[in-house]
């Protein structure tokens, strides 16, 4: 059994762990207005240019929040970054990992 840790109500883009780990969850909710997309690279730094995405989210306004559970985690070789982008406000996302 794998334990996981959380990132903690996320707002804007942040990494999640410099470290080698595990994808374990995603929460996201939408924004009030538009649209976003939330992006997760295995990446160890802001630098996303040819690294591998590990998972993505599109989130709709006026649509239900998005779990989700990876039974068996994700492998993340290098680190975990949340990249959202959103043309409105109010989203945000809650990552669950391990080391």
């Amino acid at each position: 059994m794998r334990f996981s840790t959380s990132s903690g109500r996320k707002t804007t883009s942040t990494q999640i762990t410099t470290q080698p780990g595990y994808l374990c969850g995603i929460d996201a909710n939408p924004p009030d207005s538009q649209i976003a997309t939330l992006t997760i690279y295995d990446s160890e730094n802001s630098d996303t240019t040819n690294k591998l995405v590990l998972a993505e989210v599109y989130l709709d306004a006026g649509f239900m929040s998005v779990s989700h559970e990876f039974p068996n985690p994700i492998h993340a070789n290098r680190g975990i970054y949340a990249e959202l982008t959103s043309s409105g406000s109010n989203a945000n996302f809650i990552i669950r990992y391990s080391l």
